[in-house]
């Protein structure tokens, strides 16, 4: 009963982590200066695992591996989401 209560938050912090190390390996990989601290940092690291979670389910189909309902996808393609909602970003902010 206790696990059940614990599973939620424990699996949030650690999607939070790996968001949070996603995100500064595709900061680092995309040149350029960003004004994002830690926090949108990791935000970035999680909207890119969502984005190729989602790309996974509609190139391959079916979500496995789900949280929140959003399917994530794995370390490399998560970085390459990063990537991509970075220079989403950077487009939005020069507008």
């Amino acid at each position: 009963m206790l696990w059940d209560i614990l599973t939620f938050p424990i699996a949030l912090l650690g999607f939070a982590i790996t968001g949070g190390i996603v995100g500064v390996i595709a900061r680092w990989i995309v040149p350029g200066s960003d004004d994002l601290g830690l926090i949108r940092t990791a935000v970035l690291g999680m909207v890119g695992s969502i984005i190729a979670g989602i790309a996974g389910v509609l190139v391959f189909g079916g979500a496995n591996d789900s949280f929140l309902l959003l399917p994530r996808g794995g370390l490399l393609t998560s970085i390459i989401g990063a990537i991509v909602a970075l220079l989403i970003y950077r487009a939005a902010r020069n507008r």
